[in-house]
């Protein structure tokens, strides 16, 4: 049978449990310690939710900056290619008319570099909505798992 004698206790010091306290004790110990893992585990994901959710809201406003750029960047390669020579017109003085410089603005070079910059915004937005939604749902299961072992009442 375990001691519950306490060790004696020092003036200005807290009483401690005696080593057989302890061991007795060691299940509920085991049980503190896990519920304190769950907690741990749902704050991090937390806090990594809400990084993610900033980083998710700032590729949100960069990609209507660039949605609202776009047009000033076609319109720019359309007057760098009513510049140019058409080379489809078959004549070498040439230059491009309005209509063919406006069906040829997605050749040019700065304006793909747009789309592209603009097409990868928007991927990394995809990827960063879906890191956002797998930490909420880490931090969901930690909370059911800390509700399930008896951490919250």
């Amino acid at each position: 049978m375990p001691s519950t004698e306490a060790a004696p206790a020092v003036a200005g010091t807290i009483p401690q449990p005696s080593r057989m306290e302890l061991d007795y004790d060691a299940p509920a110990l085991r049980q503190l310690d896990r519920l304190t893992n769950f907690a741990t585990v749902a704050q991090i994901e937390i806090d990594l939710y809400d990084e993610a959710s900033r980083e998710y809201a700032a590729l949100c406003a960069r990609e209507m900056e660039l949605e609202h750029d776009r047009a000033a960047a076609k319109q720019n390669a359309v007057l760098r290619l009513l510049q140019t020579v058409n080379p489809a017109s078959g004549d070498a003085q040439k230059p491009y008319s309005a209509t063919a410089a406006e069906s040829a603005a997605s050749l040019d070079h700065e304006y793909r570099a747009h789309l592209r910059f603009q097409s990868e915004t928007v991927l990394a937005k995809h990827l960063t909505y879906g890191r956002m939604t797998a930490h909420k749902l880490r931090a969901q299961l930690a909370v059911a798992r800390l509700k399930a072992e008896g951490g919250f009442q």
